[in-house]
């Protein structure tokens, strides 16, 4: 891909440069990775036919993993914003730029996260650690509980 595609609305992109990562609950929106010289940029996308595709944040980054909680309220997903390594964040989908919750905190066995995703009925969120533990991170009301390891997975 070009330096010049990397700042096209994403709807210009070839569809091979594009990485779906997600769909409402609902079927109202999609959730997708846009690669950027930094790693790759969430996206949503209502389902509509003028539909226009915004960045989930206006400064960029690197966020991947991006999937949706059941209700749809909120996004989880993984960035790379800290001490080099990657951790987990929640966002209310209707205004990210303005409520992201880090998740993958005070855990001291199994530091970083990636790849998020919700229990069924949102009350949980589940993620990997850097050392691959599995860990669990009760939600109420929006708001994230004590992350615990479940398990160290073998991979």
């Amino acid at each position: 891909m070009s330096e010049d595609d990397m700042h096209r609305d994403p709807r210009q992109l070839e569809f091979t440069s594009l990485a779906l990562t997600d769909c409402a609950p609902d079927d109202s929106r999609l959730l997708f990775s846009v690669p950027t010289p930094d790693g790759y940029d969430l996206w949503q996308m209502p389902i509509t036919k003028q539909a226009r595709a915004e960045s989930l944040w206006e400064s960029g980054g690197n966020q991947i993993h991006g999937n949706f909680s059941p209700n749809g309220k909120f996004i989880a997903y993984a960035s790379r914003k800290e001490l080099g390594r990657y951790e987990v964040y929640v966002v209310d989908s209707s205004r990210p730029q303005n409520s992201e919750q880090k998740v993958s905190t005070g855990v001291r066995q199994a530091e970083g996260g990636s790849e998020p995703r919700w229990r069924a009925d949102g009350k949980e969120l589940y993620y990997l650690s850097e050392d691959r533990s599995l860990v669990a991170v009760p939600f109420q009301n929006g708001m994230p509980g004590t992350p615990s390891v479940l398990f160290r997975t073998g991979a």
